[in-house]
């Protein structure tokens, strides 16, 4: 408990968001902690501009350098070009302790500094928390592993809703089809194929 209240980011602020399921001071966080047992600490997102300074190439990228609409991409799942958004999440009891990682943080500080919990919360509870934690066990193994929903999330700009299955999955090849219609702009549908994969023809994983 000491030792995750002390914790600091890499710029000397405080890490984590304590709280509990009992916790009346933050119905947001308190909300998120409702399958938290004991003590929930989850790590803290905070929005910083680069120290690096600033190119016309990150802002209108050259001819050799990939870019994605947002809105367009996905249709074809989540958007490669975000960042990773994961964040760690603990619980302490009297006797133990759990650490996981989870895929989507939703706890930020807002620019007056109190702590907010963002949209990304749904995502969170429908994928990571009922899909594939509560139903693990109630439901095939196949479907948790093969069948992805898709939330209105910052990985699809909150645009889209709908499910996708993963017909082949493996580490070098992956192959699916996904169904999903707009979640924000018109009740709009589309199907998908997606092929991704690795390979070393030349050397390397591309």
């Amino acid at each position: 408990m000491k030792a995750l209240r002390q914790a600091k980011d890499r710029v000397g602020q405080r890490a984590f968001a304590e709280g509990t399921k009992w916790d009346p001071k933050h119905w947001a966080l308190r909300l998120s902690y409702a399958a938290t047992e004991g003590f929930g600490f989850r790590e803290i997102w905070r929005l910083r501009l680069s120290d690096r300074p600033l190119r016309w190439s990150e802002g209108k990228p050259g001819l050799n350098v990939p870019s994605f609409d947002a809105g367009f991409s996905a249709h074809f799942g989540d958007n490669p070009t975000m960042p990773d958004l994961s964040s760690l999440h603990c619980a302490v009891l009297d006797d133990f302790c759990t650490v996981h990682i989870d895929e989507m943080g939703f706890v930020m500080e807002a620019g007056n500094g109190n702590l907010v919990v963002n949209p990304d919360f749904l995502r969170h509870t429908l994928i990571e928390l009922v899909w594939k934690a509560k139903l693990k066990g109630k439901i095939p193994d196949w479907a948790v592993e093969h069948v992805n929903l898709i939330i209105p999330s910052s990985y699809n700009k909150f645009s889209r809703v709908g499910v996708s299955f993963d017909l082949v999955r493996s580490e070098k090849v992956k192959f699916s089809i996904t169904g999903s219609c707009g979640a924000a702009s018109g009740f709009n549908c589309s199907g998908t194929v997606n092929l991704t994969g690795t390979h070393d023809l030349w050397g390397g994983s591309k």
